[in-house]
């Protein structure tokens, strides 16, 4: 299974909104490195005190399997060049139990997530499918 960087940006967005940042997230970018890594940036604009601010987040995701799923772990998580250890902690436990539900495979097997790789172009997932019944 194949992912690109437009699912992988929504998807991020869609964890980013639940994470605790206090403002609207913005201009989200994902790159994909080859090998396992992602690099995530970003905006979150909020007021303080009635004037607007801009803070830059960069977060780097590792993807890996466990247990036949797909998961993500936060190897680095900084907004305006500080470690924010809460935020990263919190994106990781949302994005991985949305992943957990996240194949839509087709029905009559069993599927195990067994690889995953990223390069440029995209996210490359390994699943092995045992029948169901055998």
């Amino acid at each position: 299974m194949q992912t690109d960087t437009t699912y992988l940006t929504d998807l991020v967005k869609q964890n980013l909104s639940t994470s605790g940042m206090p403002g609207n997230i913005s201009d989200v970018r994902v790159s994909l490195i080859s090998g396992a890594q992602i690099t995530i940036t970003g905006n979150d604009r909020f007021s303080l005190f009635g004037i607007g601010v801009t803070r830059q987040f960069t977060l780097v995701v590792q993807p890996y399997v466990s247990s036949c799923y797909l998961q993500m772990h936060v190897i680095r998580a900084n907004v305006s060049n500080i470690p924010v250890t809460g935020l990263a902690q919190t994106f990781e436990n949302s994005i991985n139990t949305q992943l957990r539900g996240a194949t839509t495979l087709p029905k009559g097997f069993t599927y195990c997530a067994t690889g995953v790789r990223t390069a440029p172009n995209g996210m490359f997932i390994t699943y092995s499918a045992t029948p169901i019944g055998s």
